[in-house]
């Protein structure tokens, strides 16, 4: 004889086995994603927890030269050297630049761009020095010098009219990403370029708070880490990653930046705060590591570091991006631990 069965009491087991098993299943995913997690820092290179992966710590949106006007007349006088039809322009930009209250630097990094250097058949046969366009096709302009008024009248509107106030932010006008006209993914290359030509035409990098103040680094050592790592502005944080271009963290950053003047650093912030030589925050100088605690935890006191480069500011890569902040930064002025030098500058 079978036992008749309570039809609410199977109801109550089966809701109970079913919670049980959807209750492994979420353990389970846990604990995969911890597992995938452990094996993508193994995998990007090096310790992971270098760098404060909550909070960006930048002062603004970026690289801003857009209204310094300060740079180098050496590498100006260069770079226009040869630069095509444009060669001897230098001074127009400039009269143009202070004309419309922008950059000269960065009018002359975007017009080398859009012209290949002086080079393109726009700019020879129309004087179009910046790429212009109608609703006909490229504007023709009656001579070199008028091209580059309008260009730098184009650029003022951009920066104060429509607030397009960092080159990443010009860069979503000039070359805007995922475009029809740029099947290949070419746009991508426009704001890493254009920090290339501003560093070959002498140009300054401001702090990134939007007051256009440029930051100039003298010694010939430390300018050589920043000329090679100011184009990288913007490259994905990543805990443990070890790439400049894809994805990068704080101590990583370090150790890539000092290998350009043949310095190995260790791996983690803490090894290079170790590895460093103790100085006091009045005695910073550009090179100097500022180093920071308890910004997640890792373990150990230090967890992130950032490279001096002098009036109160840094270069790092956190939260999500390699950026430029200040150490007076209340977020950063509060996880604060120590400064370290790596090598005496002259």
């Amino acid at each position: 004889m079978y036992k008749k069965i309570n039809p609410k009491a199977a109801i109550k087991v089966a809701t109970f086995k079913l919670k049980f098993w959807l209750l492994l299943i979420v353990v389970a995913l846990f604990l995969l994603v911890g597992i995938i997690q452990t094996v993508g820092v193994v995998i990007g290179g090096g310790t992971a927890g270098d760098g404060a992966a909550d909070y960006d710590g930048s002062e603004g949106d970026g690289l801003n030269t857009i209204t310094s006007g300060a740079f180098n007349q050496e590498k100006w006088d260069a770079a226009f050297s040869k630069a095509g039809v444009l060669k001897d322009k230098g001074a127009a930009y400039i009269k143009y630049a202070k004309q419309y209250q922008i950059d000269p630097v960065l009018l002359a990094a975007i017009s080398f761009h859009e012209t290949g250097w002086g080079t393109s058949n726009m700019v020879k046969t129309k004087n179009n020095v910046g790429g212009m366009m109608s609703a006909s096709g490229g504007m023709v302009f009656a001579s070199l010098d008028e091209g580059i008024e309008r260009m730098a009248n184009t650029v003022h509107n951009r920066i104060f009219k429509d607030g397009k106030n960092t080159i990443e932010a010009l860069g979503s006008v000039y070359a805007p990403l995922g475009a029809t006209n740029d099947p290949t993914g070419l746009n991508q290359n426009w704001i890493p370029t254009i920090k290339q030509y501003i560093l070959e035409l002498g140009g300054g990098f401001a702090t990134g708070s939007g007051g256009g103040k440029s930051i100039h680094l003298s010694n010939k050592q430390v300018k050589k880490m920043m000329d090679a790592a100011a184009p990288y502005e913007g490259t994905p944080y990543l805990l443990g990653g070890t790439n400049i271009q894809t994805g990068i963290d704080c101590s990583a950053l370090m150790q890539w930046m000092f290998r350009k003047i043949d310095i190995n650093l260790p791996r983690t912030a803490q090894q290079q705060y170790d590895h460093t030589k103790r100085v006091e925050e009045s005695e910073l100088r550009p090179g100097d590591l500022v180093f920071y605690t308890k910004t997640y935890n890792a373990g150990r006191p230090v967890t992130h570091v950032a490279f001096y480069l002098g009036d109160g500011n840094v270069f790092q890569a956190s939260g999500n991006k390699i950026n430029y902040s200040s150490i007076n930064n209340s977020y950063w002025r509060a996880h604060l631990y120590g400064f370290g030098r790596v090598a005496e500058f002259n």
